[in-house]
C-alpha cells in the first residue's frame, strides 16, 4: 500500500508557499479534524499567517516543516511533500510480513531508515525511495536474503533474460516477494533454492 499524498492545497501568502488543513492532514496522513483539534495545538506548533475560523487555516509550509524535523526523523524538504510515503502497513505490504514485525523488530533496526513523519507511533511515514534503498542495501550481504533477476539467472547458470522470460512464466517457479515494476522483482534466496533443490535441473 503505497501512500502518496493527495497535492497539498497550497497558497501564496506574501509570496511564501502555504499550506491549508487539508493538505496539512494529507502530509501527516490523519483526518482535517485531527489536524484542527489536536495537531495545531501541540506545544510549538507553528502559528498560522492566515486564520479565518478553525477550518480555514493557512500556515507556512517551511514553518510545518521545521516542526516536524525537531524530533529524530528524516528531515523533510519542500521537494518531499508529494513523494510516495508507506506508513508500517504499506511497509509490510512491500515486505510481505506483518505490521507488528514492522513496528516491532523491523523500524528498531539500527540501519532501518529514520521516518518522515513520525508523530506518533500510529502517524508515521517513511519515504518510499528510502525504504527501497534500504532493501536494496541489506541484499549486499554475503548471504542476500532476496535475490534479484541477475542474481537468480548467476545462481542458475543461465542469462537473465532466460530468468526473466522462461522461468517465471513456469508455474512452479517461485513468486517474487516484490514487483514494483516487471525490471524491479525480488524473490527469497530460500525459495529459489527449494524450487532448485525440487527440481535438480541446475545442481
Amino acid at each position: 500500500m503505497l501512500n502518496t499524498p493527495m497535492p497539498p492545497a497550497a497558497v501564496i501568502a506574501a509570496g511564501v508557499p502555504c499550506m491549508d488543513v487539508a493538505a496539512l492532514a494529507a502530509l501527516l496522513g490523519c483526518a482535517p479534524h485531527y489536524v484542527r483539534h489536536h495537531v495545531s495545538k501541540r506545544p510549538g506548533f507553528p502559528q498560522p499567517v492566515i486564520c479565518i475560523s478553525c477550518k480555514v487555516c493557512f500556515w507556512r509550509t517551511s514553518d510545518v516543516l521545521a516542526w516536524l524535523n525537531r524530533s529524530r526523523v528524516r528531515g523533510l524538504r519542500l521537494a518531499d511533500i508529494d513523494a510516495p510515503r508507506l506508513t508500517v502497513a504499506g511497509i509490510a505490504d512491500l515486505l510481505g510480513c506483518t505490521p507488528q514485525h514492522v513496528a516491532d523488530v523491523l523500524t528498531k533496526r539500527a540501519d532501518f531508515p529514520l521516518p518522515c513523519i513520525a508523530l506518533s507511533s500510529r502517524l508515521r511515514s517513511w519515504l518510499y525511495r528510502d525504504v527501497l534503498a534500504w532493501l536494496g542495501s541489506s541484499m549486499q550481504a554475503s548471504v542476500p536474503p532476496f535475490m534479484d533477476a541477475a542474481a537468480v539467472a548467476t545462481r542458475l547458470g543461465c542469462t537473465r533474460r532466460h530468468v526473466t522470460e522462461c522461468l517465471v512464466r513456469q508455474a512452479d517457479f517461485p513468486q517474487p516477494f516484490l514487483q514494483a515494476s516487471r525490471r524491479l522483482r525480488f524473490w527469497r534466496t530460500s525459495d529459489v533454492q527449494a524450487w532448485i533443490a525440487g527440481r535438480g535441473r541446475y545442481e
